[in-house]
């Protein structure tokens, strides 16, 4: 699966990731002879400015494009703007998609977007952070400042 994630990466996102991105992806999509995920939960400690948001963009817009629904979070709003800020330049005006903010949070929408699936969304932390609806895919930025009523919901 990393190598899909790669591949979108590059078709997609104009991106080749660096040798540790891709080991880590290697490691975050591992399943076993069942096809369950070997790291159903996962942290990824790196420094600021490395490259870790090159990698949950790709790991969001490739699942979401192929069907999930993914939530992407922070306990700061600036952080997950500036997550999404360029795949929603990117997608704005593709047909078929629908960008949007709801309540200065963003969320993107995949053609065939339903209640569920093909989308990615955005949200501040808080004790509601992804009520009513089922998430494929969670993503939880800077988790230290994260209230963990929030990221226990």
């Amino acid at each position: 699966m990393a190598g899909e994630v790669a591949a979108y990466a590059r078709d997609e996102m104009g991106i080749e990731f660096l040798p540790w991105q891709a080991r880590v992806l290697d490691r975050l999509l591992e399943v076993d002879g069942d096809g369950l995920w070997c790291w159903p939960r996962a942290i990824v400690l790196v420094p600021r400015q490395s490259g870790k948001s090159t990698i949950v963009r790709a790991l969001a817009e490739w699942r979401a494009a192929g069907g999930g629904t993914v939530l992407t979070t922070s306990a700061k709003l600036t952080t997950i703007l500036d997550l999404m800020r360029e795949p929603q330049l990117r997608y704005r005006d593709r047909d078929g998609f629908t960008v949007k903010l709801i309540r200065d949070q963003p969320e993107i929408a995949w053609p065939g977007a339903g209640a569920q699936g093909h989308r990615w969304i955005s949200q501040a932390s808080n004790q509601m952070l992804g009520r009513g609806f089922t998430v494929d895919l969670a993503v939880i930025d800077e988790v230290q400042d994260v209230v963990p009523d929030a990221w226990e919901s």
